[in-house]
């Protein structure tokens, strides 16, 4: 990892890297240690006095700007410069950059360290006495061997596309400042002291520090076992085998798919198990680490096969660069497939240089149409990882897997891990799993005792393994969820004489918070909830009870970071039911609430609390109608005649939306998502035709300034798909936007043709770009950009 998000940045202060393993100045001698420390460091022998003590301090600026101040042993706030060179640190690294800010002068991250605020960097350093390393980029932003970005100021093509391709994914901090010498508020660390204990060496008592992570990867149908013990390594560098007990979660793995399973050493330490069951892949050498490659048919140039570049796995991959436009495909056939329907995938990283590119995926067999999947160019190890439609293959039939380049001169980057396997179903409704595991990520667990979190705990496992399979069960989802719903209804309260139970005192239903103790005592069950729209919230509950003195009266409460209400509860006599309600509280964007009633009631006092809703209050209703018409609009339409992926994402889109206009009172943002997600679904649809392989690219074109000599934003944009295998329908673009979409008449062997007319356009540039759709998968034409002059 090269950097580290702007929000780490802010919330991890006081971050810096250590370059070397050093010595404090003045040196010790070997007689002073070890010595008693927090920290266990070796002594490294025999270092000269004048060995080099260095960190990295570039983001030291960036970090004070955003609020971080840092500290001396003693809590005083001081400065960092003096702080290191008190602890022996002698040198410091200052990277540097041409023009890191884009054009509106928003820093890129990684410390924003241009020549100016280098000069300020190591004029600090220097009053503090420490010596400065200036290392310098020579680029906008981070280089190295395989990123190679030119400045902003060199006119070239790479420069152009700068802040997209380079600062617009690596934005942010630095994982190399990310070596904590210095806590959050700023304090330094026992880490800091590494520069003194190295020549000393220091000890700690002993402490464990690490339990190896299993990680297994089993082959589908094969049994997972997982290992009886694990290694525990502890501060002093020394390591055991511990015998370790697995929760049993792995008995609910279905399939393939990720898993983690969750363990405990014997000496009560957490262990955990990341299994991945792999699906059965019928490519032969399919990440290029044999070095029998025969079964890789190769043509054309630029391609290497079993090259060391950059592999996305193993060792080896399919390197491709060339410095003239070339082209090449690497394919694979298989024959004696079992009968059913089959997908292709692979792994892709590298930089196209140019918008037409084109690098595809196909997965073709005998039995039916081809699929394809187009790869995206988008970097150094920016993995693209498409997956192909399914394709049918007829008993002992054949697929042919292959990756195909049409590529400029310049364009470079690997393929690996490529893969034939069988195509899954889509597995069981998952959405109201989810919904439990969310809940329980809500669950106030200082309210519970812990042996009811244990059970909750493992229920989420359980959960959270089922929903790791690729096609989860229906079976495995039911169960899940079902222990789930177990696992909430037995949370016990954890305070004396208060239990969630069986009671006919219930509210409603048969559930409630029961209290009753001989003796003084208080609880409070609350809930903290987070994702909530913006807008104002209600609280009320019902309680009934007896038995309560004059100073007994329970509280409910609602808190938000944008305020907060109360509203007292009444035990109003057994079986005499009382309803409060809280004044309504704002929540703001941060979406989060906490909700809770607090009890202290007196020797013998009891009684129930139940029925607790958090209702919307204020706002009006969010206007559906219009996500109603379209749901109507959208359950017209007769998926017989579609692909069936396609018709799978709209029947989801539909019933996404009801679920939104079912519920009492939808968000803005959740009608306007579930609008969004249905009219994507409609214009994904693709119409089943007979289609081998992808559409051919298609061409655009406009009339602007040719019609009528004038640049008025009156012109016509022509799409034509002069040859190549026919699409059913089109979408066209115009900056980024769908504009336009409908179905296309067939016409092969003959072109297809289309055009949008444009009137009223405003002055400025719009670019135009078109999608080609057939049920054997999607083409990109070139972009078209029309300049209008008013």
């Amino acid at each position: 990892m090269r950097v580290a998000s702007r929000s780490r940045l802010r919330s991890v202060p006081a971050l810096l890297v250590l370059l070397t393993t050093t010595v404090v100045t003045p040196p010790a001698t070997a007689a002073d240690g070890p010595v008693e420390a927090g920290i266990v460091v070796r002594k490294v022998e025999n270092l000269p006095a004048d060995f080099v003590n260095g960190v990295d301090v570039s983001s030291v600026v960036a970090l004070e700007d955003s609020g971080v101040v840092f500290r001396d042993a003693a809590g005083r706030p001081a400065d960092l410069f003096a702080v290191l060179a008190r602890a022996g640190v002698t040198d410091v690294r200052v990277r540097v950059w041409n023009d890191p800010y884009d054009a509106a002068g928003n820093g890129y991250g990684g410390g924003t360290v241009d020549v100016a605020r280098a000069v300020g960097i190591g004029a600090r350093a220097t009053a503090a006495g420490l010596r400065v390393l200036v290392d310098f980029h020579y680029s906008d932003f981070w280089a190295d061997p395989a990123k190679q970005q030119a400045p902003k100021a060199w006119a070239s093509s790479h420069a152009g596309e700068y802040d997209p391709h380079d600062a617009g994914r690596w934005f942010g901090g630095s994982a190399w400042d990310n070596q904590a010498l210095f806590a959050a508020d700023g304090r330094p660390l026992e880490s800091l002291n590494v520069f003194a204990h190295a020549r000393t060496g220091s000890a700690a008592p002993r402490e464990v520090t690490g339990v190896e992570a299993v990680a297994l990867t089993v082959p589908g149908g094969s049994p997972v076992i997982l290992p009886e013990s694990v290694t525990v390594t502890y501060n002093d560098g020394s390591a055991e085998r511990q015998a370790v007990t697995w929760s049993g979660a792995q008995g609910w793995m279905s399939g393939p798919g990720s898993y983690r399973v969750s363990g405990v050493t014997a000496s009560g330490h957490a262990a955990s198990a990341a299994v991945v069951v792999a699906q059965h892949d019928f490519l032969r050498n399919p990440g290029f680490e044999a070095e029998d490659t025969g079964m890789w048919e190769r043509t054309g140039t630029g391609v290497t096969v079993r090259s060391t570049d950059d592999p996305h796995s193993g060792e080896r991959s399919a390197h491709f660069h060339s410095g003239e436009p070339y082209s090449f495909t690497v394919a694979q056939r298989v024959e004696d497939l079992a009968a059913g329907s089959y997908v292709a995938r692979a792994a892709l990283q590298g930089d196209g240089e140019a918008t037409a590119d084109d690098v595809r995926l196909t997965l073709a067999t005998p039995a039916g149409p081809s699929r394809s999947a187009s790869f995206a160019m988008t970097g150094w190890r920016n993995w693209s990882t498409p997956t192909t439609g399914a394709a049918e293959v007829a008993e002992g039939g054949s697929a042919t897997v292959a990756i195909t380049a049409n590529l400029p001169g310049g364009a470079w980057g690997t393929v690996d891990d490529v893969e034939l396997v069988r195509h899954l179903p889509p597995g069981a409704d998952t959405v109201a799993l989810r919904a439990l595991v969310d809940r329980a990520g809500r669950v106030d667990r200082d309210a519970f005792t812990d042996a009811s979190l244990a059970a909750l705990d493992h229920a989420v496992e359980v959960a959270r393994v089922v929903l790791g399979a690729l096609s989860p069960t229906a079976d495995g989802v039911a169960g899940a969820a079902r222990r789930l719903d177990d696992a909430f209804g037995a949370l016990d309260l954890d305070g004396p004489g208060a239990r969630v139970e069986e009671t006919d005192a219930a509210a409603g239903g048969s559930r409630a918070v029961s209290f009753r103790l001989d003796s003084a005592y208080s609880f409070t069950p609350s809930q903290r909830l987070s994702g909530l729209p913006a807008g104002e919230y209600a609280l009320s509950a019902v309680t009934q009870g007896a038995g309560a003195g004059p100073s007994d009266t329970p509280v409910l409460s609602v808190r938000s970071t944008a305020g907060s209400a109360d509203a007292p509860l009444e035990l109003a006599g057994w079986k005499e039911f009382r309803t409060a309600t809280t004044a309504p509280v704002a929540v703001g964007a941060d979406g989060e609430l906490t909700a809770s009633a607090s009890f202290t009631p007196g020797a013998g006092a009891r009684g129930s609390i139940d029925d607790l809703r958090l209702v919307r209050a204020g706002a009006a209703d969010v206007d559906t109608s219009g996500l109603a018409a379209a749901v109507t609009g959208a359950e017209g339409i007769d998926l017989d005649g579609c692909a069936p992926e396609s018709a799978a994402a709209l029947v989801a889109a539909i019933e996404r939306a009801h679920v939104v206009l079912d519920a009492d009172r939808p968000s803005r943002g959740a009608v306007d998502d579930a609008r969004r997600a249905l009219d994507d679904a409609v214009a994904d649809l693709v119409v089943r035709d007979t289609a081998r392989a992808a559409p051919g690219q298609g061409v655009l074109s406009h009339d602007n300034g040719w019609d009528t000599g004038l640049r008025d934003g009156a012109y016509t944009v022509r799409v034509n798909l002069w040859w190549g295998e026919n699409a059913t329908s089109l979408r066209l673009y115009e900056n980024g936007a769908l504009v336009a979409e409908g179905r296309l008449p067939a016409a092969e062997p003959g072109a297809q043709r289309a055009e949008l007319v444009v009137t009223g356009k405003a002055g400025g540039s719009h670019l135009y770009r078109a999608e080609f759709v057939n049920e054997a998968g999607t083409s990109t034409s070139g972009d078209v950009r029309v300049a209008v002059r008013r």
